[in-house]
Parts: structure tokens; sequence; C-alpha cells
């Protein structure tokens, strides 16, 4: 039964998802044919897995390059239509690709904006079952697409630059297809296909509301082509822009980061244990802590306090000492760690800053093809695009923390310690700094110099806020035809061939601002204060820009979201920075496809591909000289990335049915493909599949495949050219702080203690064999030095790589029930397993230190080498550049219903679609140096995932509802047990003699979307609502889940901008 949607061919894609009221969810099930009109191509939709009739005459399925009389595939192929997944709320690829149950593990969104990505600011990513996005290939009409990005190195595309208005359908398989497409299809391929049936001019808008505001998003496109007989030619271009979401504008950020807990009644609990009178309660974690001095020797920090001192040191107060400090009577703590002043998080500034950044895209797409119907029907075909992508990004809170020395005038710890105290005797009376104070004599150590001090504060306009554009060209062009003249040669039958190249050249830059380090160090290590009481640096250093005193203490930068450098300071410490990268790829492929016999048991074709291929990946990655020499204040070193390397690559396949149409094997179909790579810097590699499918009889499939895929080391990986940071890190070889006895005196050191000695005698050994004396490392100067040490982190490429290679196989059964004609019910389960072996990583600190100094193997000297020190001993620097060290896998179930439905109500034709898709994760583990972790079931990858999608239409309406399911999940930390207390019974009375644990974990979220569409003739409207419910993210204790964002885990799937309404219109003339 069809519907009466009379629409016209140039809306057949609507319609033809509209005739049979079949469903795809947002990430889309396998085919399932639709009705159609005469004159309208079929092009498969959604189903439950691998259905089909009706089809054309030949078709290619994503995972394979040989034409198919129907859409069916031993892989676990799944397709979304675009027009469906836009009527279900998912207005961008990213959001119908990140919603997928099979993209499990991290997805990369704009939610990430606080985090350093390999693909820079804005962009967004996918990776299949949670294998990280270099596994996972992107494709446009069949062809790869290139990396882009800006920063380092790109190592993927990215999603935001393919526009969404000519998608007409993505084809994921989820399967390992190195044999037949190549490098990093490991984890699957994501096969985005266009439109093809254009026939006169059509506009689209689309607009998305978020109720709590912030977040629009907009969209408008217009597209025109026209399509014949011999081919067709489509012109699209597509503009969007998403406004950006402020902090202030989630309810559930709560302003600030929380520490969660739960008590053993299940109550959630959100006040900071750390509970001192005097400080603010409320839900807010203090750190990090602004508006604030470390002075060494003394008790660490103190804090502005404007006009008045509990210590001594002018504007500045202790918090306590043995007891709370409160000088002013109050009974209250002086200092009040939850007050704004302090808790930068908490301050109007911070919560203006970026939960999700604005940005905007721009796309032009013109594609075609044309069959001459001449010398082998030869077709040339193109395809040419050009996007850009603008991301706007204001994120403050980046600390400025650097080292005042004694000698700078503006120390408030800086006085003449010599002065003799005669009035009017010059020869001493110099005033250093006619403020300052004896720091040392307040704290009870009033002997020598008390050094370096460090304001720890926040600077408005110090690297809070980024401009990021991206561009990207690409052109396909090639010729394809018929071989026309091997039909009955050797059995050759139908055989056709292509040829195309390929180039794609993306440009990113990324402009910033920060303080100059360089400046900065002349400027406080020069400061003199000269006899008319002036203040001015540089002396007789060369300059190239005259030196301006920096004053850190002054009043202007102790303000409550952030201080201002004065102009003058701004205008000598504040610098441009930037980074451009280019990343080129050029591709040449050509191939023939054919029968070359025919089985002599049953006639049927024994189908063929032979292929070769060339391409060529090139990165350019340069950033200004002050990034590259690290010279931005607490920034880190980035040197870029520049390099190249070829692949040749040579591939077939063959596929026949080898048994069919007989008693108890309606088909028994197999395929099997082989590819042979060479690359340019890593040598060669061969990959293989085999696949089947079964059929006993009509309404059973069984289906499965087995291959080998491999990944050769991206760009980043090879071509880094290394980046240095600081981090804290404890150095094995220093003397531990429980194995020393006090001297009572901190001018005198302490001494060894060996009974209290914990390290092992392989750890005393290495440390030995590395020139270091483990015994007095650390305790032979005054103060003593900490175990725990400030390091130089170097990471990079390495040309020392070899290629990743995995191993993968599926098994499926797919029922469709046959017994009544009331309704359609189709059922599947496909079973998944995938095996990385020497995956490409970048160590962490502690997996370079425990591989040379804990852990006692044949890798440890290897790892030693990658630890530097100093002529003193101490660790200077830390190699953390990439090495082949993991083993990856990933182990689960997805299943699959799909019911339809045509029935009467009130004498109106009704079709009905129930839609369900689940992914059951069953084991996901990262293995490091044989440190193994099951990722199964955490926050990031629980154990179910699952989509449903009910459509109910008839005439010109269709209702779609649409729902996702993220399962709960859990961190397998430490602490996870009931055995902390609770916050302090002083903020919950109620909660004395209840114990605690940590929010690690996440509960079962569904969020609902459902819209309305009217198609009358020439028009298509939608109106909808995402998210109906208003449900808004879990919230997790940040210290257990890393990847979180203000308690909110980023990456998973929840939906960020709570209830939010839609509406679509399209026109064709």
């Amino acid at each position: 039964m069809k519907n009466d949607i009379a629409a016209p061919r140039r809306l057949a894609a609507f319609r033809r998802a509209l005739a049979a009221g079949a469903s795809v969810a947002a990430i889309g099930l396998a085919s399932l044919a639709l009705a159609q009109d005469d004159d309208v191509d079929q092009i498969p939709t959604s189903g439950a897995e691998d259905q089909a009739g009706g089809a054309p005459d030949e078709i290619v399925v994503t995972g394979s390059r040989i034409p198919r009389k129907e859409f069916s595939s031993a892989a676990p192929v799944q397709v979304v239509q675009g027009d469906i997944a836009r009527e279900s709320g998912l207005l961008d690829i990213d959001e119908i690709l990140q919603t997928s149950p099979q993209a499990t593990g991290f997805q990369i969104d704009q939610s990430f904006s606080p985090f350093v990505l390999d693909n820079g600011p804005g962009a967004t990513q996918v990776a299949f079952r949670g294998l990280d996005p270099e596994r996972t290939l992107v494709l446009i009409n069949g062809r790869r697409m290139a990396p882009a990005g800006v920063g380092g190195a790109p190592t993927t595309p990215d999603l935001t630059l393919i526009p969404t208005i000519l998608i007409d359908r993505i084809e994921n398989l989820f399967d390992g297809a190195s044999s037949v497409y190549g490098s990093d299809a490991i984890a699957g391929v994501s096969n985005v296909i266009l439109r093809r049936d254009f026939d006169g001019f059509q506009i689209d808008a689309d607009a998305a509301l978020p109720l709590q505001g912030g977040g629009e998003q907009y969209t408008v496109a217009a597209s025109w082509g026209i399509t014949g007989d011999n081919g067709f030619i489509g012109f699209g271009a597509e503009y969007q822009t998403n406004n950006r979401v402020a902090r202030r504008q989630r309810d559930y950020l709560g302003r600030c980061e929380q520490e969660l807990y739960v008590d053993e009644n299940g109550e959630i609990l959100n006040q900071d244990i750390d509970y001192n009178p005097g400080v603010t309660i409320n839900e807010c974690v203090q750190f990090p802590l602004t508006n604030r001095i470390f002075i060494p020797l003394g008790f660490g920090s103190v804090y502005y306090t404007p006009g008045t001192s509990n210590v001594g040191i002018p504007n500045f107060s202790e918090t306590q000492l043995g007891g709370t400090f409160d000088f002013d009577g109050d009974g209250l703590q002086d200092v009040d760690f939850k007050d704004p002043f302090y808790a930068y998080d908490a301050s109007e500034t911070a919560q203006n800053g970026d939960f999700l950044p604005s940005n905007q895209t721009f796309s032009i797409y013109a594609y075609g093809e044309y069959e001459t119907g001449k010398a082998g029907n030869i077709t040339p075909f193109f395809e040419a695009m050009y996007s850009n992508r603008q991301t706007q990004q204001y994120t403050p809170g980046a600390q400025f923390f650097n080292n005042v020395p004694a000698t700078n005038p503006y120390n408030p710890c800086n006085i003449d310690l010599a002065d003799n105290g005669t009035p009017g005797d010059p020869s001493d009376d110099y005033p250093i700094n006619p403020n300052g104070v004896n720091c040392l004599a307040i704290f009870g150590v009033n002997f020598g110099s008390i050094g370096d001090i460090q304001p720890i504060l926040n600077i408005n306009g110090d690297r809070d806020a980024r401009d990021v554009e991206v561009s990207q060209f690409r052109f396909v062009g090639g010729l394809k035809g018929e071989l026309p003249w091997l039909d009955g040669v050797l059995g050759f039958e139908g055989f056709t061939w292509e040829g195309s190249a390929s180039y794609s050249r993306s440009t990113g830059t990324d402009v910033f601002q920060g303080i100059d380090q360089d400046r900065l160090d002349l400027s406080l290590n020069t400061s003199v204060r000269n006899p008319d009481g002036s203040v001015t640096c540089g002396g007789a250093v060369p300059q190239t820009v005259p030196c301006v005193p920096v004053n850190l203490f002054a009043p202007n930068l102790y303000v409550e979201g952030g201080g201002f450098l004065t102009p003058e300071e701004a205008a000598y410490l504040f610098v441009p920075a930037d980074f451009t990268t280019t990343v080129e790829q050029t591709l040449a492929q050509v191939f023939v496809v054919g029968d070359i016999a025919k089985l002599p048991w049953n006639d049927n074709p024994l189908s063929i591909v032979l292929g070769g291929e060339w391409r060529e990946d090139a990165i350019d990655s340069r950033p200004s000289a002050i990034v590259r020499d690290g010279r931005l204040h607490n920034r880190a070193s980035d040197r870029g990335a520049t390099g190249k390397r070829d692949l040749y690559e040579f591939f077939t396949e063959l596929n026949a049915d080898i048994l069919s149409d007989m008693p108890g094997v309606e088909l028994l179909n197999v395929n099997a493909a082989a590819r042979w790579t060479e690359e340019s810097n890593y040598g060669s590699a061969w990959t293989y599949s085999l696949k089947g499918i079964y059929k006993p009889i009509d309404w059973l499939t069984f289906r499965g495949t087995y291959g080998t895929s491999f990944r050769a080391p991206n760009a980043r990986e090879q071509f880094l050219l290394g980046g240095t940071g600081f981090n804290n890190i404890t150095d094995p070889c220093i003397v531990p702080l429980a194995a020393r006895i006090p001297s009572g005196n901190p001018a005198v050191p302490p001494t060894y203690d060996a009974t209290q000695d914990a390290r092992s005698a392989f750890t005393i050994s290495q440390c030995q064999a590395q020139g270091v004396d483990p015994f007095s490392l650390g305790i032979t100067t005054a103060p003593e030095v900490n175990p725990i040490q400030n390091v130089e982190i170097l990471t990079g490429g390495s040309d020392q790589l070899e290629d990743e290679e995995s191993r993968a196989y599926t098994a499926g059964i797919v029922v469709d029930q046959p017994w009544t004609d009331a309704f359609g019910l189709t059922v599947s389960a496909t079973y998944y397993d995938v095996l990385v072996k020497d995956s490409v990583e970048e160590p962490g600190l502690s997996d370079v230190l425990d591989n040379c100094y804990e852990i006692q193997s044949g890798a440890s000297d290897g790892f030693c080498t990658r630890v530097t020190r100093d002529m003193d001993g101490f660790i200077s620097l830390l190699d953390t550049s990439f090495i082949n060290i993991g083993r990856l896998t990933s182990r689960g179930v997805d299943y699959n219903l799909l019911l339809t439905k045509e029935f009467e109500a009130g004498g109106r034709p009704f079709d009905l679609s129930i839609d369900v898709r689940l992914s059951q994760l069953l084991e996901q583990e990262f293995e490091v140096l044989g440190a193994v972790d099951d990722n199964k079931g955490e926050t990031e990858a629980p154990t179910w995932r699952g989509n449903a999608n009910l459509l109910l239409s008839t005439g010109d309406y269709r209702m779609n509802w649409f729902t996702r399911w993220i399962g709960k999940g859990a961190e397998d930390e430490p602490g996870l047990g009931f055995d902390l207390a609770c916050p302090d019974p002083a903020v919950r009375p109620n909660a004395t003699g209840v114990t605690c644990q940590p929010v690690y974990f996440t509960g079962n979220y569904f969020v609902h979307n459902v819209s309305l569409t009217w198609a009358p003739g020439d028009w298509v409207f939608t109106a909808g609502l995402r998210n109906v419910f208003d449900r808004g993210p879990e919230l997790v204790d940040a210290d257990g889940v890393l990847t979180s964002v203000y308690n909110v885990p980023v990456g998973v799937g929840y939906e960020l901008h709570g209830r939010t309404a839609f509406v679509s219109a399209r026109m064709a003339f």
C-alpha cells in the first residue's frame, strides 16, 4: 500500500522514505527495500539487516566493489537515510554518526573545546567500536576523505566540513575493511553518499533553538541540478552558524565544578567535604584558587586581602595554621576560599566563558557524470568541494604563576636587610621596596634571603581566546566505462573499468595571544628602583622592544574574575601567536570488475575485481616562532610537523554464489579479498578477508566474516616534530621523604635512613646504572629536594614505528518472519570481535618511569634511554614520543528489530514502523606494556547503547518519535565502596554516621525527540522538539572521570542543550 503524497521527482528522496513507512534510526539500520514509484531510482534505506527487494539492476554496497542485484552483505552494513535523520532532530553529520550505538568510547565533539585535540579546536570526529577516530575510515561516495585541521598534525577528516543538505544516505560498515579500502579501516567505514536525483532548484532552511538560550543553530542551503537518462549534474551550497553556549546558560553546570558523593541511602551530596568555619557553604570545589602568592620557607600561599593583613605582609593574609586564622574576631576564617574572588571558577568572568564555542561553516559542492554512449560507453565524472569552518573560542581561566626574584623592587618580601637602622645614613638606606617586609621573620626563620616568591593569579587576555579557520578543497575526476570486447573471451562477461584521481588540500590557522616569557623575565629580573623612586628595567641587555617594568603585585591584577595589566604592560607583554597547518592528499586508482567464469554446477557467475592505487599524504604544520620555541608563558612548545609518505597498493576481490535455489540451500555466497600495500617509510603488508552468507530457507540468513586490517602510522605519529611542556613526576632515584631524618634546621640537610627506604634492589641498581647515587640524591643541599619534580616532557613522532595489525571476525543471524502478512518483522543479531596488535600510543609519564625503574623486563633499558638527567643527577627531560606498545580489543553483539504494519483507522490508511537497534559491549580492553584495562561498562563505554525510531505516516503527514539510550556505567577506580565519611555534619547534620562513595558512575540515560512532517506538493515542513522531557546530562565527580567538564562526561552522547525546538522547510521548483 502506498501513501498518497504526490510529490514530484525532485522530492523523491522524501517520498521514498515516507512511502512504506520504513524507519531509519539516527544511525540507521541496515537496508530494507521500500515501495517506490516506477520513475524513481531505488535507494535502499533502513531496516533490520540486509533484506532487499525491488532493487535496481546493480548496486555497490560499502565493503565491496562488486555490483550486486540486491542490497545484501555478509558484513554488518547499516544505512542512515538523510531526510529521516534530520526529521529526528539530527541536523549535522557528526550528530548522525556519533549517536550510533556503535560509536562507543569518546567521540570528539564541540564539548572538547578545553582539551588539546589532534585536529585542533572545533573539529569533530567519529570512532566506531571505541577504537579511536584514526581507526575509522570516512569516505564520500566511496572515495577517501583526507584529514583536515590545525595545530600539530591532524589525523582524520573533520566532519564539520561535509555539507549535510546533499547527503542522501550514509552507509556504515562495522567491520575491518583494509583489504578493500586500505589503511585505517580497522574499526569500520562510514561512507557518505550524496544525492543523484536532481530535477531543478531546491531551497532548505533549518533552525534549532534551545529553550535555555545559547547554542542556536541556523542553516540555509540551496541546490540545483538535472538528471537525465545519460547522467546528472548537481550543485549545492550550505551555510550554517552555531551560537556559543556560555557556562552560565546551562543550569546543570551549577556555576562550578562540584564534589559529588552518594550516601548509602542513595542520596546525592554535593557539598565540599573540606569545610572550615567562615567558608561559604556551597557545592563548589574551591580549586583552582587565585589572587594569592606562594612564599617558600613559610606556610605556602597567602591570599590578597586589600587593606588588611593577619601576618604582617601588606594586603595579604594567611588562612590557617594549626587552626583557623580569625584576626578580626568574628568567629569566621579570614579568607573565604569559596568567595569568587579566590575561587575563580565561580566568578562571572569564568561563567561567561564558553562551554561550547561558536562556529560557522560554509560549503560548496558540485558533482556529476555523463554517459557518452561511445567507445565502451565512456563516462566522465567529477566531484569538487570547498568547505570553510570558522571557530571562535573563549575559555578564560588559564592561571598565571611566575617567580619574582628577591631583587625585584615590587616584591613585597623584599627589603634592605643590611639597613643599620640609622636615619639619614644614605649608605644603606637605599629603598629596594619601601613597602616590603621581612617575610622570613614573620615565619620564624629570620636568616638569609627568602628568594623568589610566586604570584598565582588570572590575567584577562592571557591565552583566553582563539580564532580558528579551516578550509578544505577536494577534487575528484575520472573516467569509467564498459569493456564489451572482452565478452566471451575466456568466459569473461560484463567487465567494466574505472580510473580516477583526486586531490585534497586543507589549510588551517589558529590565532591567539599570550604573554612573552622572555620579555617577562627581562622585566622581572632587571627592574631596579631609581633614587627618584621610579622603576626601570632592561639595563644593558639588547632589546628590540623597550623594556617595561611589570608589577605583579599591583591591585589591578588582584581582581575577581581576573585582573588587567596596565596598558603599557599589556603592550609590552602580550604578543600574537599562530599556527598554520596544510594537509595534502593525492590519490590515483584504477580497477576492473567483471565475471571471469560461470560455475559449472549452477551457472552462477564468478566475479572479480583487480586494481591498484597510489596515494601520497603530506603535512606542513608551522607554528610561529614564539610557539615553536615555547616562549609563551605557561604554554608548551610545539614545533609542528612536516613530512610526506607514499603508499602503493594492489587489490583483488572474488565473489560467487557457490550454491543457490537448492533444497536446504537458498543461497551460499562466498566473498574473498586481498590487498598488498607498500608504505614508503615502513615497508609492505598483506591484508585479506573472507565473508560468507548462508540462507537455508528464504526467511533465515546466517552470515560471517573474518579478515585482517592494518594501519600505517599516520602523519601525527610519524612527522610530529615534537613539543615540550612541564609536568610533575616522582623521581625514584631521589631519596624518599620517609627515608630522611630531619636535622631540625632548615639550613642543614637531612640524613639518610636506610631502614625506611622501601625502594626495590632493582630500582636502586637502575639508578646507579644511570650514574646517580640513590642514597644521597636530593639531601646533600639545603633546602632539601622533594622527590616530586616538575620536569620537561617531550612528545613527538617517530621513524621507528611499525604499522598496526588487526584481525576481526563477525557472525550473525537474520530472521525475516514469513508466517503472516499482517505485519512485517525482521530481527537480527551480530557478534563482533576485533583485536589490534602493536597499537601506536604515547606512553604516559608513569609508563616510562615504571618500565625503567620498577618493572624488571627486557624493555627496561629501552625506556631508560627516554630519561635524561642533568649534571646534578636530577631528571631534566622525559621522552614520551610515540611507540608500538599497545593491544586493543573490542567485542560485543549488535541487535536489530524492525516491525512494519499497514492499517486503516477512520477511513485513512496508515503505515507504522518501529525500528529498534541495540549494541551490547562485552569487552573493550586497552593493554599498554602488560597493564590491561577493560573499559567495558565504564562511563564512556557503557555495556548497552540503543536507538529506537517510531514512524507513523498517513497521506502528506508523518510523525517521527526517536529515542536514544545510553546505558549506565561506572569507573573501575578505587574508592567505589561506601568507605568515605560523608560531608561534615556541620554542613549536613543528618549525615552523622552515614558513609559515602564518590559519584564515579552514571545511570541509564534516555532522551526523546519528536517531530511532525507535512509534505504538500513542492513543500516539506518539519517541526519538532529535541529532548522532549528536558533531560540534562549525567553528572559525575571529576576526580574519577577525567574527561569531564564541570562534572559533565564529554564525548559520551549526553544532550547538552536541554529541550530544543527545531523547524525545517524545503521548497522545490
